[in-house]
């Protein structure tokens, strides 16, 4: 029963989203000006991307605009992140006011507007953006908007349901509208600048064979515990330079670390780029669930990604040829909490099991 009433809100959501859809957008016939809508962060960026890349190679001859609220001085923003072929033109609208924002996308005259919409996006505010798009914006053309969240019955779609990666989801919203997508691309914005620094970076810490490790995480129940990151780094010490990765924020965390001497501390040091390209130089990353952990697998680096159970499993995970641990087997799974003051789903993945699956894939005897 519980399955069937999942499903039959899903349908009725995306019923009436459709329905409306088809009611005030037309079909868009090669149109010359295309804009792509896609809020979040650093993972959602590039989670994104394949179905970005996929939307650019369907109109090769169309001006590309991002919609974008990260906020073009942060980093980790699409316009500093994704390569500057992909798009003609990104508008970061962060801390512009509802009229400004209207103003400049009416200046531009868009033929079509793509929605990749975040996967907890409310019905109200999918409904809001499609009838703005259309009626305020005034764009004849567009697509994308689809519910996927179901807010109750969470365990029970945890344990009964499966759920599809969010890369997999925006390809899938792609595939609807006729736009084939059969590759995963991720194409960031390496400079030769970047280049020349990762070089030096090398060449400053004599890296050679390495294990990159990753403790940070935007909040707290994601992190593993910091003694638990301390059993794993003194074993794989013994085998390979440990270099941990992450941002400014992380280098409080790093500190707490017991054997200082055991690894090199480059968190704060490098550009999320830069990082990019110690991750993909990687014998392995050994991460929480963060930013990073995705470009680790963008990068095509082996990656052990140690997840929370507070949101659905599989959304975020890397692609199924790397290792994930999970406890699925929680009382207070599914949570959704910003908060925690005792993440035990963290602390029942063992420094063990992490080291089994570390040993298996740098082929070091167990």
């Amino acid at each position: 029963m519980k399955g069937l009433i999942v499903n039959a809100y899903k349908a009725f959501t995306n019923g009436i989203l459709k329905f409306l859809q088809t009611l005030v957008y037309q079909k868009a016939k090669n149109p010359k000006k295309v804009l792509v809508f896609r809020t979040g962060s650093f993972g959602d960026s590039i989670a994104a991307m394949p179905a970005i890349h996929g939307i650019r190679r369907h109109y090769p001859d169309a001006q590309l605009t991002l919609l974008s609220n990260a906020g073009r001085k942060n980093l980790v923003s699409p316009a500093n992140l994704i390569a500057p072929n992909v798009f003609d033109e990104i508008i970061d609208y962060h801390g512009w006011d509802r009229n400004q924002v209207t103003e400049r996308l009416k200046s531009e005259a868009f033929d079509l507007v793509i929605q990749l919409p975040q996967n907890k996006a409310p019905f109200k505010s999918l409904l809001r953006d499609l009838i703005y798009f259309r009626f305020l914006v005034g764009i004849r053309s567009g697509w994308g908007w689809r519910k996927e969240f179901v807010p109750f019955f969470r365990a029970y779609q945890d344990d009964h349901i499966e759920q599809i990666s969010e890369t997999q989801r925006l390809i899938d919203i792609c595939k609807q509208h006729g736009i084939s997508i059969q590759d995963r691309a991720y194409h960031f914005n390496i400079t030769e600048d970047d280049k020349h620094a990762f070089n030096q970076l090398k060449s400053t810490h004599q890296l050679r064979q390495y294990v990159a490790i990753i403790v940070g995480g935007k909040r707290p129940q994601n992190r593993w515990p910091l003694p638990y990151f301390d059993a794993v780094i003194g074993v794989l010490s013994n085998h390979h330079q440990i270099v941990i990765v992450g941002g400014p924020e992380d280098s409080a965390l790093v500190a707490q670390l017991e054997n200082q001497t055991s690894f090199i501390d480059l968190t704060g040091k490098t550009s999320p780029v830069l990082s990019g390209l110690v991750l993909q130089e990687a014998e392995l990353v050994i991460t929480n669930d963060t930013g990073p952990m995705h470009m680790a697998y963008a990068m095509e680096t082996p990656v052990i990604a140690l997840f929370s159970s507070r949101d659905y499993k599989n959304i975020w995970f890397p692609p199924k040829q790397h290792t994930v641990f999970r406890t699925n087997d929680i009382d207070c799974k599914l949570c959704l909490s910003e908060t925690c003051s005792d993440n035990k789903c963290m602390q029942a993945i063992t420094p063990d099991q992490v080291l089994e699956a570390a040993k298996e894939k740098l082929k070091l005897e167990q």
